[in-house]
């Protein structure tokens, strides 16, 4: 996909930069102006080249949209609320008053500039800030109106500092002497931007041909929770199994959209999805991400539809279908609704669970079956080898009390529990006691 990048030079850069390591199958066309008068002729002019268009701000892409008419996808990055706090801490660590400061292009008050400073640890009766109006349609001045507005303030002793959402402002500004700051660049709202682009360009390519969504559920390892000797080895194998999607995604050409719960979505269309799976017989990311020592557990469904909605259902109905299963597995979903699979790694079986040795267990503990079969499966999906009761007890779903009662029935049994010492993490308070606990 060719996205042309229209903005100023420094906003450009950093496009380009972003989409040099993170979108590399994209192809970036610059369109750099020196002053927003330029940006409407020079989209104008090459908007036919590209399949897209990323403006590097809000108001750019607004001024720009009175005078250009869009003929392929438009999108417009935009400045988060940590990108601005993190603005706002670089000019109080330079020994300015951040409480009285004056902002342009963030659109208004009650907005992003407010939610920065709560980020930050402000309220709002503590602040003197001053924000501009919009721009006005087809207003070829605004930069001059914005100057001249942040001037004033700082000659009537209003602000200690000015931040710029606006290059051509700042560029300004920073001739006079005045203190003012560019608001810094991060890279996370321009790859996401990307993302929107390509996706919108694959959608729209589809048509006719049908869309192709593939959703992907993973259980990771939940490495915070417990105290063991590999918790970091896994944590970086966990982040592999992230990459290995995305790699996969780019493969394809197709947006790659991460949802919540571990859970990610490819949006492609069904002829390339066909042509890089050999019609749908190899579909080598569920073995990739099964064999990865950072996921337990690795749910896919393929869907095909019409429309993106229709696919991404589909394919949330075959996720669900491989969840019920309890298995590494992959379903297709047709658009209409004809179901194949489940399909599995090479070398893989189907889960067939024996539950006589927990019998054994509750009948010697005491304990019920339900209850053990949650606690073996807990260990299991948290991969522990040793932890405190205190932990044991989060990951497992109950009050470290109740977990108490457990282990002391199992440690009365005879066996199943072993005392390893003691977790010397806490400074503070009665050291816990580090078991290992064995139900195989």
């Amino acid at each position: 996909m060719i996205v042309g990048v229209l903005g100023p030079e420094d906003s450009v850069a950093h496009v380009l930069k972003v989409a040099q390591k993170g979108e590399p199958y994209l192809e970036l066309i610059p369109m750099v102006y020196k002053s927003y008068a330029e940006a409407a002729d020079l989209l104008q002019a090459r908007q036919r080249e590209v399949e897209g268009v990323l403006f590097t701000g809000f108001d750019l892409f607004t001024y720009v949209s009175g005078f250009v008419k869009p003929i392929v996808p438009w999108e417009y990055t935009t400045c988060d609320v940590m990108t601005l706090s993190c603005t706002i801490l670089l000019a109080g660590s330079r020994g300015y008053d951040v409480t009285k400061m004056s902002f342009d292009g963030f659109g208004a008050l009650n907005n992003i500039i407010m939610d920065a400073y709560m980020e930050i640890g402000y309220k709002p009766e503590q602040l003197q800030i001053h924000v501009p109006r919009r721009r006005r349609s087809n207003e070829k001045d605004y930069i001059d109106y914005l100057c001249d507005f942040h001037t004033n303030l700082f000659k009537n002793k209003k602000i200690s500092c000015s931040i710029h959402g606006l290059s051509e402002c700042y560029a300004k500004m920073k001739e006079t002497e005045y203190p003012c700051f560019r608001r810094l660049f991060f890279s996370e709202p321009v790859r996401d931007q990307l993302i929107k682009l390509r996706l919108r360009h694959q959608i729209t390519e589809s048509r006719g041909g049908g869309v192709a969504v593939i959703a992907i559920e993973m259980d990771v390892v939940d490495h915070y929770a417990v105290y063991g000797k590999s918790e970091l080895e896994n944590f970086f194998k966990s982040k592999q199994a992230a990459e290995a999607i995305y790699v996969f995604g780019q493969r394809l050409g197709a947006a790659v959209i991460k949802a919540t719960n571990g859970r990610y979505y490819i949006f492609t269309n069904t002829a390339t999805l066909r042509n890089e799976t050999k019609n749908f017989k190899s579909l080598d990311l569920l073995g990739t991400l099964a064999s990865d020592a950072g996921v337990n557990r690795v749910h896919i469904g393929v869907g095909i539809g019409k429309s993106a909605f229709e696919a991404k259902s589909n394919a949330d109905y075959g996720r669900e279908r491989s969840s019920l299963s309890g298995q590494n597995g992959l379903y297709i979903v047709f658009n209409d609704k004809t179901v194949h699979g489940p399909f599995i790694p090479m070398g893989s079986s189907p889960v067939r669970k024996n539950n006589g040795g927990l019998q054994e267990i509750s009948r010697k503990s005491g304990l019920g079956l339900t209850t053990l079969k949650k606690l073996d499966q807990t260990l299991k999906q948290y991969n522990v080898d040793e932890i405190t009761p205190v932990d044991l007890a989060r990951i497992y779903g109950v009050s470290p009390r109740s977990m108490n009662r457990i282990i002391a029935k199992l440690e009365a049994a005879g066996g199943y529990v072993q005392n390893m010492g003691v977790d010397m993490r806490h400074e503070v308070g009665r050291p816990s006691r580090l078991l290992k606990i064995n139900l195989d």
